[in-house]
């Protein structure tokens, strides 16, 4: 396989992903994985290029390629899988010591999240939580209200209510018009179980704006891991 064609299934891989084709995703990454594994003969060295820096390289390409591979993976539901590739993922980011690239920390909280594994998601949303703010990296606005909604689920499934509904909010402050429909479902059950029928009303009504908004399909996508009532 050439460079090219490497990097343009690579690419097909990730879209398929984001279009909710995760099982074609899957198959192309599999299809891929062989070449990974000797990357060398996509990416040679360069006669200029020192040793160190093309370690480096190649430690970058791995991290990225694994940190891709576990978003279908962990949205297939295959958990353990995508708990495997995402360790990988980390190990190249570590020996590469790369400061950026932390969205594989937040693939890897996810699959916890997912996996109701909740106190373990929170350690790696708060490294990269921590990791993003101390070094002001966040991509856009929407990158740090995703990282801030998906601790406070975490928080939320441990009853942790107080704390699940100042991240919830710190989500739903991070961007202007907050189009995602979590943070406001979440906050109405909080208010409900806190007794407080005004602002549980309040955020349900934001809720079922934004959910209507979305197609059957799109949403029980979103909330196929959760085990929530009432929608």
């Amino acid at each position: 396989m050439t460079n090219k064609e490497f990097y343009i299934q690579w690419n097909e891989a990730k879209k398929l992903n984001t279009d909710n084709e995760f099982e074609k995703s899957i198959k192309i990454y599999q299809l891929l994985v062989p070449e990974l594994e000797n990357i060398e003969n996509i990416i040679p060295k360069q006669d200029d290029v020192s040793d160190e820096y093309y370690t480096k390289q190649i430690h970058f390409e791995k991290a990225m390629f694994w940190g891709d591979y576990s978003a279908p993976l962990c949205n297939d539901g295959q958990f353990e899988l995508a708990l495997n590739i995402s360790d990988k993922a980390l190990y190249h980011k570590e020996k590469g010591e790369f400061s950026t690239m932390l969205y594989i920390i937040f693939n890897r909280a996810n699959i916890s999240l997912f996996s109701k594994k909740y106190q373990e998601a929170i350690f790696w949303y708060d490294k990269a939580i921590f990791e993003n703010e101390s070094n002001g990296i966040w991509l856009n606005e929407n990158e740090k209200a995703s990282y801030y909604n998906n601790k406070a689920e975490a928080l939320y499934f441990l009853k942790c209510y107080d704390e699940a509904e100042k991240w919830f909010l710190k989500s739903i402050n991070a961007v202007d018009n907050n189009k995602d429909f979590e943070p406001f479902y979440f906050l109405s059950e909080i208010y409900k179980l806190k007794g407080d029928n005004k602002s549980s009303q309040k955020f349900q009504k934001m809720f079922l704006t934004r959910k209507n908004k979305l197609t059957e399909k799109v949403f029980n996508q979103r909330i196929r891991f959760y085990n929530i009532q009432n929608l």
